[in-house]
């Protein structure tokens, strides 16, 4: 609540600047003036006033319909937000490792991110990043699960980070793996590496949909034992 109200507020702010802000309009000018480089200036435009005048009604009738809300809402009410704040804090923060963080250990980042909603905090990264391979990207996305926006990330840029697991889906990754605190939990999948594949464009895909699959069946294991604890 008290962060729509701020947005809110924010909002109304703008509106009476703009409000009291002169809005300079050229006029049309003769030839003679044009020719001697002069121009005409009108502080008009009350249309666009009185639109500010409305938005700055609607604003502040929103801001005090959520101030009455706020009023009379029940204490219990007032603790759920608190308690949603402690369960984003609470979330099990996972790093998923691999070497090239091309492949396996995204389309695995996308589908924990997917699959477990919520309750935990996925990143992924590599000890050799490279770039994400566009068959992960396809196959992924026939599952509607979009990672377009996902990069290759190498694992220096969490050194400074806390996880409660790391995972790695490559056996390089696996002896080679930085050195994290002790309350870290490692897990090793050992997963083939799909881009290894040569072939058609159909063979590869195939490939890499072998991997997403596994990947998913191993990640929903690993989310019904983290909710049964």
């Amino acid at each position: 609540m008290e962060t729509a109200l701020q947005a809110l507020h924010q909002v109304a702010v703008k509106c009476c600047v703009d409000w009291c802000q002169p809005i300079e309009i050229p006029e049309p000018v003769s030839s003679g003036e044009r020719e001697a480089g002069s121009t005409q200036v009108s502080q008009v435009s009350w249309g666009r006033r009185l639109r500010h005048l409305e938005d700055l009604h609607q604003v502040t009738h929103a801001e005090l319909s959520i101030q009455q809300q706020v009023k009379n809402a029940e204490p219990g009410a007032i603790r759920f937000s608190r308690r949603g704040r402690q369960n984003m804090d609470n979330r099990t923060r996972v790093l998923i490792l691999c070497t090239g963080n091309s492949a396996r250990s995204q389309m695995a980042e996308g589908l924990l991110r997917h699959d477990g909603g919520d309750s935990f905090e996925v990143v992924s990264a590599g000890t050799k990043p490279t770039q994400v391979r566009p068959e992960a990207i396809t196959v992924m996305r026939e599952l509607g699960i979009d990672i377009s926006s996902q990069r290759s990330k190498a694992v220096d840029e969490f050194g400074g980070r806390t996880f409660n697991y790391v995972i790695t889906v490559c056996d390089n990754a696996k002896e080679s793996c930085p050195i994290f605190p002790a309350k870290t939990k490692r897990i090793h999948w050992s997963i083939e590496d799909p881009a290894a594949v040569r072939g058609s464009e159909e063979q590869r895909l195939a490939a890499f949909r072998s991997i997403r699959d596994a990947l998913r069946e191993r990640l929903r294991g690993f989310v019904e034992d983290q909710t049964a604890e």
